[in-house]
């Protein structure tokens, strides 16, 4: 019966499950039965115009000489350097994306005339996305997901400045898997395992948090932080002080009723505030003064006399003046985004002394709508203030805003929660943008150019270029390859030192990943026999230009090579490793030998 099972399988390129046990069919999952033969897992070329590394030309030779069944691109073949997360430095020269293409078209162009009769297949980098419930800044504030457009702006960080930015692409795509989740009074977000976010950890030489790096979110260290806000470099916006500070006492104590606009206030010194303001600014209105004899307050006497409530009613002409620059009280006008962080200051001073008040020089909360604490909340992130929005258990809002442009986070804060649904990603030049999850906000990493034709394939599948067949018709494309039941190549799982090892134990399954660059094999071996765990390298040069601005020169614990797995009656029983020995004389360490390439 086994015999027969394998004749068929064979025959039709299919995998029988046995009685009693399932195996995973993900529809982007390649599921290959092989009896005896070669597989070559080949990652992390990040092919860029210029000369063939020495590894890449010595799997051109490898697969004249072993000809295998299975040809597998194990991810990060196409770099995405001006999409890429890291920000650029002054002094590097990065191609452009077409020209990566054509690089990575040329390079896979030499793979496929060498391995003409085996199965090609590209592993591509996992999701990388956000749950729909996150929201994006943009100019018109915050937005959902269903809401951006491609014509809005978008917060960015450019190294320590904030900037707008145009979005490239909005990504959504349907995810059945985990979320990790992080949610209490500081900190809360909502993201695929993959995400990469944007953090600054902890640099043990200097004893600060000084490193800045995007990591993914399931590879996280145990205490971090996240640039919460953003400072923009912008000069004054052309609008008089007196004006920024009435719109601040507008939004608080302002009434908008049709064309009328009137003020309120009672402390003594918002009186006089709001009085010199308008004289100041030529606005005509007329004022009363209620004076309440109010001595109880839900049967408890008042220590002190209610003060007595002043109404600034504005004159029509007044009030059609005051809406040149502010219709409503729910939002700030559009205009706001555009002023400098000295204006944000005097705009700041006069909410808080509307409805709020002042921690400490630094920190101050201001109370009041959901709609109107959002928007200030939008605008206070541009210009270098933490600012987190909350409800408290009588339904009352409350902003938050500390003068700091970073957020400590705990690691064992994050839980694991299954989702199935909709999430989403933008594609944006500089790698990052600003997101609220639940009142917090953040910078994030974006989803790369690899990720999101990959994702969107389905939804343009017509459109020439929008899909990787477009333009590598001779590969298959998976997020992972299953060979025989008992054997998973894909691009990462789980990150670490000893990544191999937690991988084949965590998987129970032999496993090829890349994504590492650390090239080692660990075998283990238990009641049911040995399997194998792998990091295939890289396939470009260690030293090579692309990692100048991701390393910042420095040393790596990286092996540059590929990995050929050996199956015999249906077993992976060995993987051999072909090392680059020395980069510049193009020679590889293959089988104890040195051979020049």
């Amino acid at each position: 019966m086994l015999e027969r099972r394998r004749a068929i399988e064979k025959r039709h390129s299919i995998v029988l499950d046995p009685p009693g046990k399932a195996s995973v069919h993900h529809p982007a999952v390649r599921a290959i039965n092989i009896e005896n033969g070669i597989v070559i897992a080949a990652s992390d070329a990040h092919y860029w115009p210029g000369p063939a590394s020495t590894a890449h030309r010595a799997l051109l030779e490898t697969i004249k000489e072993l000809k295998p069944a299975i040809m597998v691109a194990n991810g990060d073949m196409f770099d995405g350097s001006t999409i890429s997360r890291f920000t650029p430095i002054n002094f590097e020269q990065r191609p452009k994306v077409c020209e990566e293409l054509d690089a990575v078209r040329e390079r896979l162009g030499e793979i496929e005339k060498v391995s003409k009769k085996s199965e090609k297949i590209w592993t591509l980098g996992n999701h990388d996305c956000l749950s729909p419930d996150t929201q994006c800044l943009t100019k018109r504030g915050w937005k959902n997901k269903a809401d951006l457009s491609l014509d809005d702006f978008i917060l960015s960080m450019d190294g320590d400045k904030a900037v707008w930015s145009k979005i490239n692409e909005i990504v959504d795509f349907d995810y059945d898997g985990e979320l990790l989740v992080h949610e209490d009074l500081r900190f809360r977000c909502a993201v695929t395992p993959n995400h990469r976010i944007l953090l600054w950890r902890r640099n043990w030489r200097t004893a600060k948090e000084d490193i800045q790096e995007y990591i993914k979110a399931d590879s996280l260290p145990s205490r971090f932080s996240v640039p919460s806000s953003g400072t923009l470099d912008i000069a004054d916006y052309d609008i008089s002080d007196n004006w920024l500070a009435l719109i601040g006492w507008l939004v608080t104590d302002g009434c908008f009723s049709g064309a009328d606009v009137t003020l309120h206030q009672s402390k003594p010194e918002g009186v006089r505030e709001i009085s010199r303001l308008l004289d100041a600014l030529g606005l005509s209105y007329n004022m009363s003064v209620r004076r309440r004899n109010i001595t109880h307050v839900c049967g408890r006497k008042l220590i002190k006399p209610p003060l007595d409530d002043h109404h600034f009613y504005l004159t029509r002409g007044s009030s059609r003046t005051i809406h040149e620059y502010l219709t409503t009280k729910t939002s700030l006008p559009p205009w706001v985004y555009d002023i400098s962080g000295r204006q944000f200051n005097i705009l700041l001073d006069a909410i808080v002394a509307g409805n709020g008040h002042w921690n400490t020089a630094t920190n101050c909360t201001v109370y009041g709508l959901e709609p109107i604490l959002s928007s200030i909340q939008s605008l206070a992130v541009c210009h270098g203030w933490r600012a987190l929005l909350t409800q408290d258990n009588r339904g009352h809002y409350r902003l938050s805003l500390t003068k700091f442009d970073r957020l400590s986070v705990l690691k064992s804060g994050f839980r694991i929660e299954p989702y199935k649904g909709k999430v989403w990603c933008l594609r944006v030049p500089l790698g990052n943008f600003m997101v609220r999850h639940h009142g917090t906000c953040y910078f994030t990493g974006n989803s790369r150019f690899e990720t999101f034709l990959a994702t969107n394939a389905p939804q343009y599948e017509k459109v020439e270029g929008t899909s990787l067949k477009d333009h590598f018709r001779a590969w298959t494309n998976a997020w992972a390859v299953h060979i025989n039941n008992n054997t998973v190549v894909k691009h990462r799982f789980k990150g670490g030192q000893h990544a191999p090892y937690t991988n084949v134990t965590k998987a129970g399954w032999n496993i090829i990943t890349g994504h590492l660059h650390s090239q080692k094999v660990y075998p283990i071996t238990n009641y049911t026999g040995t399997l194998f765990g792998c990091d295939s390298g890289c396939l470009a040069a260690v030293k090579g230009p692309q990692f100048e601005n991701y390393t910042e020169a420095s040393v790596t614990d990286w092996r540059s090579g590929f990995a050929i797995a050996h199956f015999h009656q249906h077993s992976l029983i060995d993987i051999e490793l072909v090392r680059v020995l020395d980069e510049e004389k193009g020679l590889v360490v293959f089988r104890g030998k040195v051979i020049e390439v």
